[in-house]
């Protein structure tokens, strides 16, 4: 999406709202042989908003890029093959999240220092997991690489306050659902739920 040429078209007294964020995120775990609770993930990205018009009450475009990776150590309870029985591995997960999204705004400012705001629309979202267990003598234990591309819905509103000319500071939640989903034997997820908002927010106001 090409901003320039919006805000050739809207005026250079247009302004382009950009937002530095970090939010958290829990994914919940489906499987009952993996051991911990459920998957915790923090994001961070920067998203920007252009408005077709500003006044007090504002309307425009929002797009945001979102990135998380996450690594940790997990155990999960695998079939031992033949003989029957269960055995449990410890494994290295490593997951990464590229999130997508554009779609359209509205907000309003008032008391010259508070500015609510709510988006929504459509978002593609990237994921790709690798499983590595560690060393066994089980062969139907390997390591696995799962990478996957899905299309999602996305809902987010927030309150910024302005600390100083054209710096505000803020926290919102949003809302995300998706085909994104992986398999045993990493666990059985699906990135879908509420993410926890704190930003930093700024304004450009010349192209």
């Amino acid at each position: 999406m090409d901003f320039n040429s919006i805000g050739y078209a809207l005026g250079p007294e247009v302004p382009l709202h950009c937002q530095v964020m970090g939010m958290s995120m829990t994914l919940e775990e489906e499987d009952v042989n993996v051991d911990g609770d459920d998957d915790k993930y923090f994001i961070f990205g920067a998203a920007a908003q252009r408005p077709y018009h500003e006044n007090r009450l504002e309307y425009g475009l929002d797009v945001g890029l979102l990135f998380s990776m996450k690594n940790d150590t997990r155990h999960v309870e695998v079939s031992s093959g033949s003989p029957g029985g269960e055995i449990k591995i410890q494994f290295e997960n490593q997951m990464l999240l590229i999130d997508y999204f554009a779609g359209g705004y509205i907000g309003f400012s008032f008391a010259k220092r508070l500015r609510l705001y709510a988006a929504a629309g459509p978002l593609i979202v990237y994921g790709r997991q690798e499983f590595d267990p560690e060393k066994n003598e089980y062969e139907s234990v390997e390591s696995e690489v799962e990478s996957k591309l899905s299309a999602g819905l996305y809902g987010r509103t927030g309150i910024e306050f302005k600390i100083m000319d054209n710096f505000m500071i803020g926290a919102g939640i949003r809302a995300v659902t998706s085909g994104l989903k992986f398999k045993e034997p990493n666990g059985k997820i699906q990135y879908e739920g509420i993410q926890y908002v704190f930003n930093l927010s700024y304004k450009i106001t010349s192209f």
